[in-house]
């Protein structure tokens, strides 16, 4: 029996034409790669670093991009052009590690990452 890809609609669709959904089989091999770095942790401990990272990941990258608004005047001039233009590639990247984070923790707790659930 051959492989039928479902065509997928509505936000699947454009997260997986933007790229922001992984492909199923890096999320294993990085949750392999965990298990075998951390053999003696249990599952409900590795999900909460991984919700943790991802969590540093993001409000890292939010304060990033809010700096030049720091600055009175010329700052929000600088943080309104900057914010117009960088919009879509911070979205991108909080959807990005949301969704790896995500399809991380369901691959620790043996989900199956082939499945269209």
């Amino acid at each position: 029996m051959e492989d039928e890809k479902i065509e997928q609609k509505g936000l699947i669709k454009i997260f997986q034409t933007i790229n922001a959904i992984p492909e199923p089989e890096v999320i294993l091999e990085k949750v392999r790669q965990i298990k075998k770095n951390n053999p003696d942790e249990d599952v409900n401990s590795l999900c909460k670093r991984i919700c943790n990272s991802a969590v540093w990941k993001i409000t890292g990258a939010g304060v990033i991009a809010s700096l030049p608004g720091a600055i009175p005047g010329l700052g929000t001039m600088v943080q309104l052009g900057i914010g117009a233009t960088t919009i879509s590639a911070e979205t991108w990247y909080l959807l990005r590690n949301l969704t790896v984070m995500s399809f991380l923790i369901a691959g620790l707790q043996e989900h199956d990452m082939n499945s269209n659930d």
